[in-house]
């Protein structure tokens, strides 16, 4: 449980780190065009990552906690979701490294989830 912990806990904090820097770098051109559903999108993102640090919190302080682990599960349910719709965002500008990446996080997030859920 202690890797998954770990890994849920940095993908949120990597998640909220990433949008905060977007946002103060003004790198988020969506936001100047007037585009409202980044700014659900953002939203949406900043709650994945709360969520995947409080889930990974949990799984840190007691792995075998049932509560802990449903969170967590959910936690990475999202992060799945995420990395696989953000896929789509890069592939349309051709960042394939990235786009690699968020599968290669996806197929991971599944693996997690599956051993939170077999416990």
């Amino acid at each position: 449980m202690t890797v998954i912990g770990v890994l849920a806990l940095v993908v949120g904090v990597g998640i909220v780190g990433l949008w905060i820097v977007l946002l103060v770098t003004h790198q988020v051109p969506e936001i100047e065009t007037g585009d409202r559903a980044i700014r659900f999108h953002i939203t949406a993102e900043f709650l994945l990552g709360i969520t995947l640090m409080i889930g990974g919190s949990l799984l840190l302080l007691d792995g075998e906690e049932h509560s802990a682990r449903i969170l967590a599960s959910a936690a990475l349910g999202g992060m799945v979701y995420s990395t696989v719709n953000s896929s789509g965002y890069y592939a349309a500008k051709a960042s394939w490294p990235v786009v690699v990446a968020f599968i290669v996080l996806s197929v991971v997030g599944i693996l997690c989830v599956g051993i939170l859920m077999l416990r």
